[in-house]
């Protein structure tokens, strides 16, 4: 198997959210061995929030440049471009203090950019970022409703959304979030692997197991999605194949917990 890489994805525009399905319900096996699936979004969220790549991952913040097209859109209404300007110094200051591990420093750039320029998305955006990053979960996901209310399409704000609700524990509310990153980019692996960790925490494994062969489709190297993959096949009984998929995670990542855990459980349970 080929050395893994973190997922990359690129904002993009789209239409609507579509509607999720009814999820099959959850046996007692199922809940038990849904714990390796848990630890393995908890490790997925953890991850994400500190990727800082310049192409716009899902949790990479945004740089300033020209105004973005929700501003431009607005044409007189738009703001002061002295305020844009200062707004994107802020932002980009706030980048910087954010991949130096200041979060809290980055928050109050991030602050201060988005009261100078409240009508750019990626002064919410990145502000949302930090904030999560920083342990703020609630004003996290007031900033990227606020930036999904300047730009509907927003992908990166809905992945980073979705993912906050679901570890809340609201997940018929992530998965509508998951969709809707889709629709607008179906080739973003991060949206895909998120969507079949939501579906599968429903109880929807089999629907679960579509979005994750898809991720690893698109991304065959996606650790998040193997392991989720393991631990969907695992929550199914289908135990050869979570074996097959946690023992590949270990051939790369011998030191990742999570596959280690799920592996253990897959071959205690073919040895009753």
């Amino acid at each position: 198997m080929a050395a893994w890489m973190n997922d990359k994805s690129k904002r993009n525009r789209g239409t609507t959210k579509t509607g999720s399905k009814q999820p099959q319900r959850m046996s007692t096996a199922t809940a038990t061995t849904m714990i390796v699936l848990v630890i393995a979004a908890g490790y997925a969220s953890v991850t994400q929030l500190n990727r800082l790549e310049k192409n716009r991952s899902p949790s990479a913040p945004h740089s300033a440049g020209t105004p973005t097209a929700a501003v431009l859109a607005r044409g007189t209404n738009a703001p002061d471009s002295g305020n844009v300007d200062q707004g994107s110094t802020h932002l980009n200051r706030g980048n910087e203090l954010l991949a130096l591990g200041k979060v809290k420093e980055a928050v109050a750039e991030y602050r201060t950019a988005a009261k100078l320029s409240p009508e750019d998305e990626d002064m919410h955006y990145n502000l949302g970022l930090a904030l999560a990053k920083a342990g703020e979960r609630e004003e996290a996901k007031a900033e990227y409703a606020a930036a999904l209310k300047l730009f509907p399409d927003y992908v990166e704000a809905h992945n980073n959304l979705g993912n906050l609700l679901l570890a809340e524990g609201k997940t018929d509310e992530a998965i509508g979030h998951f969709r809707e990153a889709i629709k607008n980019a179906p080739d973003n692996a991060s949206a895909h692997n998120n969507l079949g960790r939501a579906l599968a925490k429903q109880g929807n494994l089999l629907d679960a197991l579509t979005s994750l062969h898809t991720a690893i489709n698109l991304k065959p190297d996606f650790v998040d999605a193997h392991q989720n993959l393991g631990a969907a096949n695992l929550s199914l009984g289908r135990l050869e194949e979570a074996v097959a998929e946690f023992t590949d995670i270990l051939q790369a990542h011998p030191n990742f917990e999570p596959a280690r855990k799920g592996l253990q459980m897959a071959r205690q349970r073919l040895a009753q």
